[in-house]
């Protein structure tokens, strides 16, 4: 019977030698076949339209292909819109604060200042009861012709306290949008001519039909945003921030007069407040006081007893 030996270092070495040798050898043959194949695709890919629509085997190949080249075809280009070419597009908004007398006479003249400007009212608010102070806001779209003259009549309606203006510059985004909506919408008319001139083969239209679909969705996309812009562009945003005050005086620059009596007042009105204050504090603890009261005498006047009796008399 043969006895089996045991390999030896050297051949182990030696086979280790040949197979990393063969994966040597494998390995770039295996990259050029994939580069070729990557090649081979890039090519048929490119192919004109007419050849690779008559391979029938290949016509859902063709249709990412032509649909791929539609997109490369509008790459880059704006739709001939330029933003030098057009005019700008900002959007204006407005934060007014306010004093005033009577706060419905406030709300009288900001609806008939807006039915002469076309504007309207997006959003108001008041807050307090009628004969205490009370407060409001309105949020108001305002065409932008009639931006500044709307704040200068708001500002003559009461005491201003505070007003601040933005300007936003959208037109860029404007332009931008414009171009694109332009793009997709010839990427959609060159989809349906694909659409029309492709096989009857149902994987194919299907195809197809979800490209124009996702081109459409992304249109309609795109033109919600252009008309929300422009929708702020044209009409103006003014937040109006009111609150009723009456006999109400400006702040005014402090004199050192004017703050000896706003200190004097100041003090006399801290004292009349303690006074009210400790006297509500007393009229509200007297119910409480009489039951100590009724408590702790009788209970008094019984321990005082007890402490006569228990004291000896003298002689």
């Amino acid at each position: 019977m043969a006895t089996r030996t045991r390999p030896t270092l050297v051949e182990c070495l030696v086979v280790v030698a040949i197979v990393g040798t063969l994966i040597g050898l494998l390995l770039p043959a295996q990259q050029a076949a994939r580069s070729t194949a990557r090649r081979a695709a890039s090519d048929y890919a490119s192919a004109p339209a007419a050849e690779v629509l008559a391979d029938s085997a290949n016509g859902r190949a063709a249709n990412r292909g032509l649909v791929s080249d539609a997109y490369a075809a509008l790459d880059g280009d704006h739709g001939g819109i330029t933003l030098a070419t057009s005019e700008r597009r900002i959007i204006y908004e407005a934060n007014v604060t306010v004093v005033v007398e009577e706060l419905d006479a406030l709300a009288t003249t900001i609806s008939a200042r807006l039915k002469e400007v076309g504007g309207f009212i997006a959003d108001s608010s008041v807050a307090g009861a009628q004969g205490e102070q009370r407060s409001g806001t309105w949020r108001l779209r305002v065409p932008v012709a009639e931006f500044d003259a709307f704040l200068a009549a708001i500002e003559t309606a009461g005491v201003v306290e505070n007003v601040r203006q933005t300007a936003q510059d959208v037109s860029e985004e404007y332009v931008d949008l414009q171009a694109r909506i332009a793009n997709q919408q010839q990427l959609e008319e060159r989809i349906i001519k694909l659409l029309d001139s492709t096989d009857d083969k149902i994987a194919d239209i299907i195809q197809v039909e979800q490209q124009l679909a996702r081109v459409r969705g992304e249109i309609e996309r795109m033109q919600g945003r252009l008309r929300y812009l422009s929708n702020r562009v044209e009409l103006t945003t003014i937040t109006i921030t009111a609150r009723e005050e009456h006999d109400y005086v400006p702040p005014v620059a402090p004199t050192f007069a004017n703050q000896i009596t706003a200190a004097w007042g100041n003090s006399l009105a801290a004292l009349a407040e303690f006074g009210q204050r400790l006297t509500l504090a007393v009229v509200a603890a007297t119910p409480w006081l009489a039951i100590i009261a009724a408590v702790t005498l009788p209970a008094a006047w019984l321990l005082r007893r007890r402490r006569q009796r228990s004291t000896p008399t003298a002689g």
